[in-house]
């Protein structure tokens, strides 16, 4: 949905265009979000990049209305949320680049000259993909503190899932889903004209036209310029009406129109399979303790990692752990006990912190990691085996509802952004 402070005088989005001329050298502008702006080159290299990887996943492109339109939607959405973590002070150091980088280049058995030359082949230049990378590691970084480390799942939750909602497929079921997402503005015109477009949508649909192609026409998804194709995905990461509407469904079926709270909704079942389910019924518990700090309002996050590393350093000088923890953690439940946080399992921490934690040797200190709204230092004092129990299911679950929650408060998170915010397109046809 786009919001357009209409209440800003002609005059003021002059202004806003010709400063921003001023800014990109005569590039022409293609839009204004808030004081900012996305330029043509901008939007070029986005769109190189865009059909690039559409064509690698075999898929034809939208017709060039609707590519234009997706392009510069996702654009936006982006722009909105790096104006966020500027605001945050959320900086991304050069090393953390690298890293990615290296990354990238082992995942696909490449050097990182390889890297630069496959895309070079490609039109894309090393400093634009560099740029780039560094934009969406920002913006996880603010997705982190906004949404990730804000989402809870009570255990209620989670046995209410394992009674119900795992029932119908399977907790271990996997479902390939595609939908089309038409957002519901609050106003009344806004309304009608939603439901309008998610009608033509499926008009579309039952006329026999390409779900790929109907998703990259009508739905604001972002995922709509890939065909609105959600991917594999286990049952409890779907919103539960999609759930719903999917467990009695055959591959290549797709819904009648779903509303939620903010949107008009069409999904369509592409596929289902069942996961294996694990054979070992023992775990490796590990007992930690932590000394967390909080980020703070504008400060960056390396500031912490700084003080951190500084902490450790004072650890390997013989320091004690339960004193330090004590003087400088922000955690108030384990700062008490001397930064103990008692038996972990497996999936209590989240896969990220847990791959670093549970390979710790006892009594090694951690690197500093992010988790949740801080960063934390951590040290193993124990292990142990135990029985399992349904420890597997439960976990499991968790993991399924936190992804649920936390894209459902990604998109509410988006829209409001994208409400609130003064954006005028500046390109034929885009409105």
């Amino acid at each position: 949905m786009l919001f357009r402070r209409w209440a800003l005088s002609i005059y003021i989005g002059l202004i806003s265009i010709d400063l921003a001329f001023a800014a990109k050298e005569l590039d022409r502008v293609y839009a204004i979000v808030n004081d900012d702006v996305i330029t043509k080159s901008e939007y070029d290299q986005e769109r190189l990049s865009t059909e690039l990887e559409i064509k690698s996943r075999g898929r034809a492109l939208p017709d060039e209305a609707v590519l234009q339109r997706q392009i510069l939607d996702r654009m936006i959405n982006e722009r909105l949320q790096l104006q966020i973590a500027d605001r945050a002070g959320i900086v991304v150091s050069r090393a953390q680049v690298d890293s990615t980088l290296q990354g990238i280049a082992q995942r696909n058995n490449i050097s990182l000259e390889q890297l630069k030359q496959a895309l070079a082949n490609d039109g894309v230049s090393f400093e634009d993909f560099t740029r780039r990378l560094e934009q969406q590691l920002k913006i996880q970084q603010i997705v982190e503190r906004q949404i990730n480390s804000r989402v809870t799942v009570s255990d209620q939750e989670v046995e209410e899932f394992l009674r119900s909602e795992s029932l119908g497929t399977g907790l271990n079921a996997e479902l390939n889903v595609s939908h089309i997402v038409v957002p519901v503005p609050q106003d009344s015109d806004g309304y009608d004209q939603a439901r309008a477009r998610i009608e033509r949508a499926l008009q579309a649909l039952e006329k026999g036209e390409d779900f790929a192609g109907v998703a990259a026409e009508y739905s604001s998804y972002s995922d709509a310029i890939e065909g609105g194709v959600l991917g594999w995905r286990k049952t409890g990461e779907l919103p539960s009406f999609y759930y719903q509407a999917l467990r009695g469904m055959s591959e290549g079926d797709f819904s009648e129109i779903l509303q939620s709270d903010s949107a008009f909704h069409i999904v369509r079942l592409n596929g289902i399979r069942s996961a294996q389910s694990g054979s070992n019924r023992q775990i490796t518990q590990v007992r930690l303790r932590q000394i967390f700090l909080q980020f703070e309002q504008n400060a960056a996050p390396e500031y912490l990692r700084i003080r951190l590393n500084e902490i450790a350093e004072r650890l390997s000088n013989g320091e004690d752990f339960a004193a330090l923890a004590e003087l400088y953690s922000e955690d108030a439940n384990s700062r008490i006990k001397g930064g103990d946080m008692g038996w972990i399992n497996p999936g209590d921490l989240g896969t990220v912190i847990e791959n670093m934690v549970f390979q710790l040797p006892i009594g090694q200190i951690s690197e500093p990691v992010q988790v949740g709204n801080g960063i934390s230092i951590f040290e193993v004092t124990d292990k142990r085996k135990q029985d399992a129990g349904n420890l597997f299911e439960k976990n499991a679950a968790r993991e399924q509802l936190h992804i649920r929650k936390a894209e459902q408060m990604y998109q509410e998170w988006v829209q409001g952004l994208r409400d609130r915010a003064y954006v005028q397109y500046l390109v034929d046809d885009i409105s």
